[in-house]
Parts: C-alpha cells; structure tokens; sequence
C-alpha cells in the first residue's frame, strides 16, 4: 500500500458513496490523483446520495479489510444522515466505533447542527452577482419583463 503524504497516513477514496463502499470500490489517493477535482466536488468520484442502510455488514467487512481508522464525509443532509445511520449501528458493528465526521459543503446549506457549509457563500454571492447583471441590463430596456428565477434542491433553503 502506497502511503499518502500525510504523516503515513492512507488516505482512501470511495466511488459512488455507500454503493461503492459496499462493493469494496476503494482506492488509495494520492496528492496527484485529485488535480483538477475543484471545480468538480464530489462528482469525480461519482456521489450517489445512497444511505448505507443496504448492507452495514458490508461496510464493516471494508472498513477491517482497509484498516479504516475514521471516517471523514465532506457534503450535505444525505452526508450527515449516512454517518448518522452508522452511528445509530455502533452497538451492532464495532467496526462503526471510530471518529466519523461531516465537513459540511452544501450549496443549499442544509446540514443539520450547522450555521454554515462550504460553498453556501460562493453560491449566494454568484447569485447576487447575476441579479446585479440583470438589474442593469433591466435598467436599459424599455417595456421589457426580466424574470429571475433561483432554485435548490433542498426544501431548506
């Protein structure tokens, strides 16, 4: 196993959240293996927002085969609510005794216990920037309607 450049430490990645911590799609990540992963979040390793409801004894079978020692989940609700759900199991799975954390990062800033996600400032300031844009291409028209229309996904927001 390659170690990682963090003190030794093995860092994993997980494709297709729970799915793929079921199926066993771990890999070791390296500091090169993520370039080019900011402007694209989570969708590089292809996020599904499956809770792990399906199979806790696969997940526990994963994390003693890759000797995961804690578990970091960077996202929103569906992040909080899956760790939640291994939480919930830690007297069933000793595997799931381990420190499990949400960074929350979720545009439409809907992480239980928080005030802030990541990515929630970003979204509402290009928002506001597109309102100014449209205001002042409003400003020059005559007898023109301008409709603005913002939408999430969360019913939070």
């Amino acid at each position: 196993v390659r170690n990682s450049i963090l003190g030794g430490h093995t860092i994993y990645g997980v494709r297709s959240g729970f799915d793929g911590f079921i199926s066993d799609d771990i890999f070791d990540v390296q500091w090169g293996d993520v370039t080019g992963w900011v402007g694209s979040g989570g969708a590089m390793l292809g996020i599904t927002g499956t809770l792990p409801k399906t199979d806790y004894q696969a997940i526990a079978n994963n994390i003693r085969k890759h000797n995961i020692h804690a578990i970091l989940m960077i996202g929103g609700s569906t992040a909080f609510e899956s760790l939640l759900g291994l939480y919930e199991q830690r007297e069933n799975f000793t595997e799931f005794c381990i420190p499990i954390l949400v960074l929350p990062a979720a545009i439409c800033n809907n992480v239980p216990g928080t005030d802030f996600s990541i990515g929630t400032d970003t979204a509402l300031n290009r928002i506001t920037m597109m309102c100014d844009r449209f205001k002042q291409s409003a400003q020059g028209a005559r007898r023109r309607v301008f409709i603005l229309e913002v939408k999430s996904n969360s019913n939070s927001f």
